[in-house]
């Protein structure tokens, strides 16, 4: 007897089954975030709990913050509060450090954006009450993680000139809608693609990278005097290395490698004009 043929949910799974390009599914961003702040709103209620049963038992004489060992026997004593409120604050911590880990730090800008957006009155409008208030405090920053993962291997140029096309973008066209991705329409935050910026940002970095080497030998050749054209050259070495060591994130190799070629044009046209 033949078996039948799948179908339905059966036929998917057969499928995505056989390649792993198939295997698509959603992550449910909306729900796990909804998650995330729920557990993290109810730690810091946990934190504040578990602090002051500690400093109740230590004015009650208990010695459960120099040992572990006592806290643990404690557990099945008539004072044994810490230590539920201890394995309570591992269960909640457990399942919410499954959904961070390996994640790192956000961005200062991003943080300062999200506080803005709470202090709004056309975004959050400070809806966060009580202990809640302190999940995005300044006093935490070292403790955020960003679930986006943050682009590492930016260099300052790219950075500074990513922060000033945008926000020079946005305050002549993009608050109009173009170009962007409307994230909150009461408060007009607008999100920029960060692979179009890069784009601009690798074709102008590129351009300059260019001009630079003729800009040099321009200068050189206005100057007749050959050790003026001698200190020149330094100051231009010089400069071309604090950039390449500031602005990008090449290694020392490299950028000893580019600087010693750079010197070579310019001690080839030295010698090679009059």
């Amino acid at each position: 007897m033949s078996q039948p043929k799948p179908a339905g949910y059966q036929k998917l799974a057969a499928l995505m089954g056989r390649t792993n390009d198939l295997g698509v599914f959603r992550k449910f961003t909306r729900l796990n975030m909804l998650s995330l702040l729920s557990l993290q709103a109810e730690l810091v209620e946990l934190e504040a709990d578990y602090g002051d049963i500690c400093e109740d038992d230590v004015q009650g004489g208990e010695k459960f913050h120099l040992s572990f060992q006592e806290l643990r026997n404690s557990r099945e004593k008539p004072n044994s509060f810490q230590y539920e409120k201890l394995q309570e604050i591992r269960a909640r911590l457990g399942e919410y450090m499954a959904s961070l880990l390996d994640l790192k730090p956000p961005s200062k800008k991003n943080v300062a954006v999200l506080r803005e957006w709470l202090n709004d009155a056309k975004g959050g409008d400070e809806f966060l009450q009580g202990l809640e208030r302190s999940q995005w405090d300044t006093v935490v920053d070292s403790d955020l993680v960003a679930l986006h993962k943050v682009a590492d291997n930016e260099d300052v140029f790219a950075r500074c000139f990513r922060k000033a096309t945008i926000h020079i973008y946005h305050r002549l066209w993009g608050h109009k809608g173009h170009g962007g991705i409307v994230i909150d329409e009461e408060s007009g935050m607008v999100e920029y693609s960060d692979t179009k910026v890069g784009q601009v940002s690798q074709a102008v970095s590129t351009t300059l990278a260019s001009i630079l080497p003729v800009l040099a030998v321009l200068g050189l050749y206005f100057e007749k005097n050959l050790l003026n054209r001698i200190y020149i050259m330094i100051g231009i070495t010089t400069i071309f290395a604090a950039v390449l060591s500031v602005f990008s994130r090449v290694s020392r190799a490299e950028i000893f490698s580019a600087t010693a070629t750079f010197a070579a044009v310019e001690v080839v046209f030295i010698g090679s004009t009059s």
